[in-house]
């Protein structure tokens, strides 16, 4: 892909054609000194000092001040000389304006320029050296694709809408105010009985870049896969109707995939609102997730809770799409798109930066449906963890006897799946004496200390179900001390 840094309207401290003419190479009319072809007069002779410098004997400080005179007069012959070569201005180096192949300017360059951060990001790839095995996404070579697009968006947004009327409009401008502008938004007015219609109406026609989708109120899912169905980018986005996404999102997610060609999906780190209350669930869940920065720490807690922010998501599509997209499995459909990219071998991880504000109220989905609730997690994780990432032939023992520990054992024996039923729970773990040789479900409680014995003849694989701050950390460091490898050897499930 061409670089434009030539004809880029950055004002050089060189005369036109000085590289060429140290070459040999330059043209008679781009000689300094020589008349172009076709002009007359002053605008005809391309600018060149006529006039002697400073003299040799003359102080530092007046030799370079006679530079400077000498830069800015030839700075301004050549801006009264020589045509603009496009609409780019003075970030047209960044953007495509002039260089080889006459590419156009980047038209949305009023808002790029005030996000520094992205600049050459239109122009970049994925990067050369990164070879087969690095442009890699679930097993799927990815040979030239870039976070670009060919001309179209480099992202195309999901947004179903149902009443959303009261928040819809923060949602709208903060799409709007993004600093990335080559995105489209698919919105699906899902069966609202409110004034969304109209807005979602009214915005398509004043911004090209928002296509509506039509669709009965059928839910969530089927929503996401229709909206899904119709993308023309390679990466897909998710937003909430009710959120407010900063200005710098999408540059960011899309800085963070052209970087790093290994990760399949990213999030960003988010910020509730209004404030939940000191000790709430919701800062816990918000302090866990905006630390999880690196993909080992995401498939480290990625049975902990959905690692990534659903309204935050960014993803390959073909990597979606491999995975087998959004599916209705009554549970939620988030989580269960995550699971299933880890399954498939996909890595991911969250922007470092708070980048999404995450409204909390009565009205959210997640209030209200079952398909949110702790049980219908718990279901879901029971049946991936089933589905092969616990090791056959090794028995299964829970960490953890109090009452989190104790509801996950019994969803992995009553679970109806075949693969949970054979395989016991044959054991429980916990720093409770008070609880040390217990009986639940059949199973004895045991010491951490106990475990070297128990391993005898197969090494026993562990599932953490504590629900007490900090108690993860304090098991974690315990069986790393006994010789346990997480993942490995055992899983946070809680």
């Amino acid at each position: 892909m061409a670089t434009a840094t030539r004809g880029s309207g950055i004002p050089s401290a060189r005369p036109a054609g000085h590289d060429a003419l140290r070459r040999g190479s330059a043209a008679p009319q781009d000689r300094p000194g020589t008349r172009a072809p076709g002009r007359r007069g002053a605008q005809a002779v391309h600018p060149r000092r006529t006039h002697g410098g400073p003299r040799r004997g003359g102080s530092r400080h007046a030799r370079r001040g006679a530079a400077r005179t000498r830069e800015g007069g030839a700075r301004r012959r050549r801006r009264r000389t020589q045509p603009r070569r496009g609409r780019g201005g003075r970030l047209g180096h960044r953007h495509g304006a002039g260089g080889r192949g006459g590419r156009r300017p980047h038209r949305g360059g009023g808002a790029a320029r005030h996000d520094r951060g992205v600049r050459g990001l239109a122009h970049r790839g994925l990067p050369p050296r990164a070879g087969a095995a690095a442009r890699t996404r679930c097993g799927r070579c990815r040979s030239g694709v870039s976070v670009t697009g060919a001309g179209g968006p480099r992202v195309s947004i999901l947004l179903p809408c149902r009443d959303a009327e009261p928040f819809l409009g923060a949602c709208i401008e903060s799409l709007a105010a993004q600093s990335e502008p080559r995105f489209e938004v698919l919105a699906l007015d899902d069966g609202s009985r409110d004034g969304t219609g109209p807005m979602l109406r009214a915005w398509a026609g004043r911004d090209p870049r928002v296509r509506l989708v039509d669709r009965d109120g059928t839910g969530i899912v089927a929503a996401l896969r229709r909206l899904s169905g119709e993308a023309r980018s390679p990466l897909l986005a998710r937003m909430d109707a009710d959120d407010i996404a900063r200005p710098a999102r999408l540059a960011a997610q899309l800085r963070l995939l052209a970087r790093r060609p290994d990760i399949a999906a990213c999030g960003t780190g988010v910020r509730y609102f209004p404030r939940p209350r000191p000790g709430s669930g919701y800062l816990r869940y918000e302090r866990w997730i905006n630390g999880l920065t690196e993909p080992a720490a995401v498939e480290r807690d990625l049975f902990v809770e959905c690692p990534i922010a659903h309204p935050t998501l960014m993803v390959w599509r073909d990597a979606f799409e491999a995975a087998g997209g959004y599916r209705d499995a009554g549970g939620p459909e988030d989580y269960d798109l995550i699971l299933r990219l880890s399954a498939a071998g996909c890595r991911m991880t969250n922007v470092p930066r708070v980048l999404h504000e995450w409204r909390l109220g009565p009205h959210r989905l997640s209030e209200r449906s079952d398909r949110y609730s702790p049980e219908a997690f718990r279901r879901l994780k029971i049946a991936h963890l089933a589905a092969g990432r616990v090791p056959a032939g090794r028995p299964l023992v829970i960490w953890g006897a109090g009452k989190v520990g104790k509801a996950f054992a019994r969803g992995w024996l009553e679970q109806a799946d075949s693969a949970t039923r054979a395989r016991p729970v044959e054991a429980f773990v916990d720093l409770d004496p008070r609880k040390i040789g217990q009986n639940i479900h059949g199973a004895v409680v045991l010491r951490p200390e106990d475990l070297p014995a128990f391993a005898a003849p197969a090494r026993p694989y562990m599932l953490l179900a504590v629900g007490t701050p900090g108690a993860r950390r304090e098991i974690r460091e315990a069986l790393d001390g006994l010789g346990f490898s997480e993942i490995e050897d055992y899983r946070a499930v809680a």
